[in-house]
């Protein structure tokens, strides 16, 4: 879980090896995914495997990434560009550890793929940054008081999210689990086949991504929408929906 406040993490581990991601946001993915980074955004999850010989302790590490156009100064006050990687956390394992009972599954989960053609409907989401003043979604700040989206009750529809800032924003859907359907119209990875409730929009980045909303929740108690970066969220990035039949 990346529970920073804005920090976008890049980890790897510092001597190069590699691992297996198995899992995302919403539970395990079809196939474990073989690499040797993994980016987390702000309320992103993730759960790996890593195969460790008795006594290795490798470190995992962050290495920075350049995420936005706006700059490095901007980077840092958004995303946690550094000078240089930074320790994260070490694997110890006991000297006397035995290897595991059985090999990693070939194949993990079986996911239905939700599709476009299903969809009763596209809602665009354009997401601003103005320095100094605010984040908006659709040239509006957050207001309690207004519901900016109404979603029928068991209804499958297609979200796109265009970011037109500098900055990069993870974008989080309360209520629902969704499956990404694309980014600057081309397939996302392996690593984000699975369900999710975040995904990382990066600076003049389209994405869609598709759900089925299928728990009510009514105007007095409606679903929220909203960028991850908490700068972000207060700064008004941030809306409200019910799911109603």
């Amino acid at each position: 879980l990346n529970g920073s406040n804005a920090r976008i993490y890049n980890l790897a581990f510092r001597d190069g090896r590699s691992f297996h991601q198995v899992a995302s946001d919403g539970g395990l993915l079809p196939v474990p995914v073989k690499r040797r980074s993994l980016l987390l955004a702000p309320a992103e999850r993730a759960e790996i495997v890593v195969a460790l010989k008795p006594g290795e302790d490798p470190m995992l590490i962050h290495r920075p990434v350049e995420l936005g156009g706006g700059g490095m100064m901007m980077m840092r006050m958004t995303a946690g560009a550094d000078d240089g990687p930074y320790p994260m956390l070490r694997l110890r394992a006991a000297p006397d550890a035995e290897p595991p009972a059985e090999p990693l599954p070939s194949k993990l989960r079986a996911i239905q793929r939700l599709s476009a053609d299903d969809a009763r409907g596209i809602r665009r989401f354009r997401l601003d940054t103005r320095m100094m003043v605010g984040s908006t979604i659709n040239g509006r700040f957050m207001d309690m008081a207004r519901i900016d989206q109404e979603v029928r009750l068991g209804d499958v529809e297609v979200w796109e999210f265009d970011n037109r800032s500098p900055m990069p924003h993870p974008m989080h859907v309360h209520g629902v689990q969704f499956q990404i359907l694309s980014r600057n119209g081309g397939a996302s990875g392996a690593g984000e086949a699975g369900w999710k409730d975040t995904v990382l929009v990066r600076s003049r980045e389209t994405v869609r991504v598709i759900a089925r909303f299928e728990d009510a929740a009514d105007g007095n108690n409606p679903f929220m929408f909203h960028c991850h970066n908490l700068e972000h969220e207060d700064g008004g990035m941030m809306g409200q929906f019910t799911v109603t039949a």
